[in-house]
């Protein structure tokens, strides 16, 4: 494990250094990311055999800290007619803060209704900037 550490880090070390082109790097390191996520679920399912075995939630293992948790509940509420009412009711309001918000980028102005009613705007967030990648064959 020591040895992949080093040269991860000596990748990382050769972009800052501006030896190492970053847009190859991170391509290489996003395929490691898949393969590893790809190797990992490989063996869920022994993990999770092996760690029954264990009595305690937590427990320490060849150096590794372990706790076991347990599966939330999830609650499902399509098909409850109020509730796909009221789902429909906030997807128009949304419709309408999205476009009063981006009518006050275009024009400075929240959109009003034939009856006068200002259409309060909802706030704007941008998230970061991404870059993907995939290997070209």
């Amino acid at each position: 494990m020591y040895n992949i550490e080093q040269q991860l880090s000596a990748t990382v070390q050769g972009v800052i250094d501006g030896e190492v082109s970053s847009l190859e790097a991170y391509g290489n390191l996003k395929m490691l990311e898949k393969y590893l996520a790809n190797c990992i679920d490989e063996i869920k399912e022994a993990t999770f055999l092996e760690a029954d075995r264990f009595a305690d939630k937590t427990f320490l293992e060849a150096g590794f800290k372990f706790t076991k948790t347990d599966g939330k509940a999830n609650y499902n509420f399509k098909g409850l007619s109020h509730w796909e009412q009221k789902k429909a009711e906030l997807k128009e309001m949304e419709a309408m803060a999205k476009a009063s918000a981006q009518n006050q980028l275009k024009f400075k102005t929240a959109l009003v209704t034939e009856d006068g009613e200002v259409i309060e705007p909802c706030k704007i967030t941008y998230s970061s900037p991404s870059i993907s990648v995939s290997v070209n064959k």
